[in-house]
């Protein structure tokens, strides 16, 4: 990561990835429509190769991994050496790189500053990738379509290359009182001109999200180019026997076929990976 940067003035934006680490007693210093592979490789399935140039929406209830999944995609991305930038709100970019590194390093992050001489040689490396990564994130508390090209301009000055994946978590609490409508409009305009593959995360609180139906997204759906559902049944049922296993519903493909794709869920490291037994596909009968 060349540098993070939010959007105080620049002499604020500098040590990010130090000062969240220093906490836990670490130091970090040690246009193309090719579909955006996941490293999921149902997901990477049932879409067709991956994410396209476009704006796709993640839903689900709160701790459902909603922003684990954009992790992922993060570093799937950032490991193939393409530069990403996320947004996230105001003060939530420290957490967010710490996530990140106990997802790197395989550490909870409990352990990480209960336990850090046990882990320091796995946290410091992880800390090492992460600061190779051709990333930044944005600090906001309010979505603006400049700000978001300006951010994209800036990476790509640092970098010299455009970003490929834009990231933003909690989009509705962004968006203040912008209909998520307009803001998709917004977002996939600027996803055509920079060739951006912009993926959002919004929280499951309407039939939209609950009810999965296609028809219920209507009003963003022009503008979308996938919609999905994260979905774990031991939020609701702890004593499920799919403990350690999540769901991704895909509900709307503007160019392909809908389905489900299951996947294991470590929760203390808040991460997704490929299962290992095979996807059923939709409507197939056990």
């Amino acid at each position: 990561m060349h540098r993070y940067r939010t959007l105080a003035p620049p002499t604020q934006c500098d040590g990010l990835l130090e000062e969240s680490l220093s906490r836990l007693g670490f130091s970090a210093r040690t246009s193309d429509d090719t579909p955006l592979t996941t490293g999921l490789a149902d997901v990477d399935r049932v879409t067709g190769g991956g994410l396209v140039t476009g704006v796709h929406l993640v839903t689900g209830a709160p701790g459902a991994g909603r922003t684990a999944l954009l992790h992922r995609l993060l570093t799937e991305t950032c490991r193939s050496e393409l530069s990403t930038l996320l947004v996230v709100r105001q003060g939530a970019a420290a957490t967010h790189v710490q996530r990140l590194v106990s997802g790197l390093s395989a550490v909870a992050r409990h352990e990480m500053t209960e336990f850090p001489d046990q882990h320091r040689e796995r946290i410091a490396a992880a800390a090492g990738e992460l600061q190779a990564w051709h990333l930044a994130i944005v600090e906001t508390d309010q979505l603006e379509l400049w700000a978001l090209g300006w951010a994209v301009a800036q990476l790509e000055n640092q970098v010299g290359r455009s970003p490929r994946l834009l990231l933003i978590d909690d989009i509705d609490q962004l968006a203040g009182s912008q209909p998520l409508a307009d803001v998709a409009a917004s977002l996939a305009g600027l996803a055509r001109e920079q060739a951006l593959v912009t993926v959002a995360t919004t929280t499951a609180t309407d039939r939209a999200a609950t009810g999965r139906s296609v028809a219920d997204w209507a009003p963003m759906a022009p503008h979308l180019r996938s919609a999905w559902v994260v979905h774990r049944e031991e939020l609701d049922d702890p004593e499920t026997t799919d403990r350690g296993i999540g769901e991704l519903h895909l509900i709307w493909q503007a160019d392909g076929p809908t389905g489900t794709v299951r996947l294991a869920f470590t929760p203390h490291l808040a991460g997704w990976a490929d299962l290992a037994r095979p996807n059923r596909p939709t409507g197939e009968t056990p």
